[in-house]
């Protein structure tokens, strides 16, 4: 249900929740009442319990774990229920290029979740997730389409265009930053030696 923001699961390697729904090839078994409510208890101490991780690297600049701490924030699992902390650390992954992030803020802004509600942002961050990539977001920026006005639709895909060169400036820019760094690693002896000599040998 994207209405309350789906977390990017996964275990730590891909800066995600940790995977509490993995699936296999056998069909589902129908749990019990009492069974179902275990797990979803079980379910929701993981999530507590991985929150102070989440939000540790939310701060460091993941992305992905931004847009997961928005997420907490939405269902108040391991921090408070705030919609308008939700907007701010999904508008941090968004500005980095996250499609789930622009999505959700999309929503957000569609809504009046958190924000006011605004459908030429919701729009504009419909059709930028699009661009990234995000399937479901291009049916949702057709749909909010149909009760848009011209100009509005106009209005909003300049502002999408506009927030996109801003990111890719962003990204390039720290591509740069990397390329930089690594550069004065190699000076210094902190790089990969391309003879394999193992960096400086102290001579």
């Amino acid at each position: 249900n994207p209405t309350t923001g789906l977390p990017i699961v996964g275990g730590p390697a891909t800066n995600g929740f940790p995977d509490t729904n993995a699936t296999n090839t056998l069909p589902p078994t129908k749990l019990s009442p009492e069974e179902e409510q275990r797990q979803l208890e079980q379910a929701k101490k993981l999530l507590i319990e991985y929150s102070v991780t989440v939000q540790r690297e939310a701060r460091a600049g993941n992305p992905r774990q931004q847009h997961n701490l928005a997420v907490l924030y939405t269902l108040g699992i391991g921090v408070p229920l705030d919609f308008k902390r939700a907007h701010h650390w999904f508008h941090k992954a968004a500005m980095q290029g996250l499609p789930e992030s622009q999505f959700n803020l999309a929503i957000a802004y569609q809504g009046g979740m958190g924000v006011r509600k605004d459908v030429v942002t919701a729009y504009k961050f419909y059709s930028l997730a699009a661009i990234r990539g995000l399937p479901i977001a291009a049916k949702a920026r057709d749909h909010i389409a149909q009760y848009m006005s011209r100009i509005q639709i106009e209005t909003a895909q300049r502002m999408a265009r506009g927030f996109h060169q801003g990111i890719e400036r962003w990204e390039e820019m720290k591509d740069l930053e990397k390329a930089g760094q690594s550069s004065v690693n190699r000076i210094l002896g902190f790089g990969p030696d391309p003879n394999g000599s193992g960096g400086n040998d102290g001579n």
